[in-house]
């Protein structure tokens, strides 16, 4: 079970720090607010992926929690990097 919710987890944060949400977003017309935060996609997502693998409630919320905050710092590791990235990509 954590296997699988790791990997939904992480591509979560991957699925947002892309701009994937955004261009999902602009192509729909649709913006939904649940989507485009880190720790409520990831919440959400890894919360449905884990009851739908017959994981009980209990350690299914504490899975969602525990990676959603994890998808919190992720986020800001990659935006961090992203930003080292641009500058650099700027100066050369």
């Amino acid at each position: 079970m954590w296997e699988g919710a790791v990997m939904v987890a992480v591509s979560c944060v991957l699925y947002i720090s892309m701009g994937l949400h955004d261009a999902v977003s602009e192509i729909l017309g649709v913006r939904i607010k649940i989507t485009g935060c880190p720790k409520c996609l990831t919440f959400w997502s890894v919360l449905i992926y884990c009851l739908a693998n017959g994981c009980s409630l209990v350690p299914s919320v504490f899975a969602a929690f525990s990676l959603a905050y994890c998808a919190l710092w992720a986020t800001l590791l990659l935006d961090a990097l992203a930003k080292i990235y641009n500058d650099y990509y700027d100066k050369n």
